[in-house]
């Protein structure tokens, strides 16, 4: 899950497991999950899970996931927004 944290004086997203609850510090340290079984138009739920934790999540659910490298989701998700990365990069610094 992605929350809200108070960092430096700013409001800054942060990545949290689905499992643990514990902050996922690095994105080379996790994954996006989600369940496999979907059709074209359908939407799943999306999960942020430390790579470490992904065996004991699927355990839990039951579910058959689909699993990426967290690494890849802020691309992923950005092209999808049709994000602007400059200006978006120009807003950061504000």
């Amino acid at each position: 899950m992605i929350k809200i944290v108070v960092d430096r004086g700013r409001h800054a997203p942060q990545a949290f497991c689905d499992h643990c609850g514990k902050r996922i510090e690095k994105a080379k340290d996790g994954n996006y999950e989600w369940k496999g079984q979907i059709s074209s138009g359908d939407a799943s739920d999306l999960y942020l899970i430390h790579k470490a934790c992904s065996y004991a999540f699927k355990q839990v659910t039951g579910d058959s996931l689909q699993t990426a490298e967290l690494t890849l989701l802020p691309i992923r998700l950005g092209n999808n927004l049709e994000i602007d990365w400059d200006e978006a990069n120009e807003m950061s610094e504000l």
